[in-house]
């Protein structure tokens, strides 16, 4: 997995930041934390281990992750309606895989490594059935280690890398490699999405000033695509010294993220819109936004919520205290995510549908969805604390695990 970038990045993470709040001005309408009736939840299940994470949701209704399996082994898993959780394997005499994102076309990107190792190398799994796996290994290419963590239908790739330090980088076939972090000065680094035209949104070593002018390393979130460069996002209004991080992008250029402890939404021309948590949870962090301008991510670090675009907050487990997750939504309003489950206080992938009247879609097929969400007495609830130390959904997914992915 990816320790050692993990250490380097939240080292310099988890600074004395100035943790902006939300203005009146900023503030969308609506009720906070209340809840749509229905919002159905599903728990998805494992490969027969005790935790599983979901990673993306494509248009198609179909999830990926990583689940252990009944051996102890991280597996990356393919999640359908019909066809339940599906074991998509490893490379030939590799011990664990992930998967990373599936595009609409039903392309998976993930890592698969050798038993005992941290580390992987990229692969492709393929739409058919059975999914075949392709080595990407030119994706990494002279680098030390690394890994993907987003990609696009063009087969454009983002992700970290290491050599010195970590740096964010850009690769397409046609293109090669592009290291994003060393292009613009940057000594660190990292690329988190990258949409349908190229446009790539991430986090690198900044500087901010502080109450007397003096500067200190911080973290700024950037927008970069091959045609038109590098841009720092910078900060809300009032806040010069925030460290944001941007997380997610959508087709149309909506960022998400989270800036200080708050999740933002930000676009070219509009600038920063602070996005409201619920009293007392100590902030929160937006992860991924889909076409509707839906954003999903985290109120504080372990409630999986929700952002309209008409304004306000969803829980998505309003009145459960336990730890869940959201880290994927597409464009029908389905949330990937995952979510503690009793009695092991194991995490299982979990699909929440924010869309309306789901559940008779659902029920033919598995029974009463909302009737098979369960929640943890116990576990860890440490996996966005605090949530700008946590550097891409591939973090979150080994916290999730408990373990690395061997």
């Amino acid at each position: 997995m990816k320790q050692i970038a993990i250490l380097t990045l939240a080292t310099a993470l988890i600074c004395a930041c100035e943790s902006p709040t939300t203005p009146a001005s900023h503030q969308p309408s609506g009720l906070l934390g209340i809840t749509p009736d229905p919002i159905v939840r599903l728990d998805l299940g494992t490969l027969g281990g005790l935790s599983s994470a979901a990673a993306d949701v494509n248009n198609s209704g179909t999830i990926v992750g990583s689940s252990l399996t009944t051996t102890g082994e991280t597996h990356a898993f393919r999640w359908t309606l019909l066809g339940g959780m599906v074991d998509l394997g490893t490379l030939p005499g590799d011990g664990w895989s992930k998967a990373i994102g599936i595009t609409d076309d039903g392309q998976i990107l993930g890592v698969s490594g050798g038993s005992g190792q941290s580390h992987g190398q990229p692969v492709m799994w393929t739409s058919g059935e059975p999914a075949s796996i392709v080595a990407m290994p030119e994706v990494l290419s002279g680098t030390s280690f690394g890994e993907p963590t987003a990609f696009n239908a063009q087969g454009e790739i983002v992700g970290w890398d290491f050599v010195i330090n970590q740096h964010a980088f850009y690769w397409s076939e046609s293109r090669g490699r592009t290291d994003l972090t060393a292009l613009v000065g940057k000594p660190e680094g990292d690329a988190l999405d990258i949409n349908a035209s190229g446009m790539v949104v991430g986090t690198n070593l900044s500087y901010c000033p502080d109450a007397l002018g003096h500067f200190f390393p911080c973290w700024h979130g950037f927008l970069w695509s091959y045609d038109n460069g590098y841009r720092d996002l910078g900060t809300p209004d009032g806040h010069p010294n925030a460290t944001v991080q941007a997380w997610g992008i959508n087709n149309d250029g909506m960022v998400v993220g989270v800036a200080g402890a708050q999740p933002f939404r930000w676009r070219d021309g509009e600038g920063f819109t602070l996005l409201p948590t619920v009293s007392g949870s100590g902030g929160g962090t937006a992860i991924d936004v889909n076409r509707s301008n839906t954003a999903v991510g985290q109120n504080g670090v372990t409630q999986a919520a929700a952002w309209p675009a008409s304004g306000g907050i969803l829980l998505l487990n309003p009145g459960d205290s336990h730890r869940s997750y959201a880290v994927a939504i597409n464009d029908q309003g389905w949330v990937a995510g995952w979510m503690g489950v009793d009695p092991t206080s194991a995490n299982h992938a979990t699909l929440w549908i924010l869309s309306p009247s789901p559940a008779g879609v659902l029920a033919g097929t598995f029974g009463s969805p909302s009737a098979s969400a369960t929640s943890a007495t116990s576990g860890s609830d440490s996996c966005l604390a605090p949530s700008e130390a946590v550097v891409s959904k591939q973090a979150l997914i080994a916290c999730a695990l408990g373990r690395n992915p061997k």
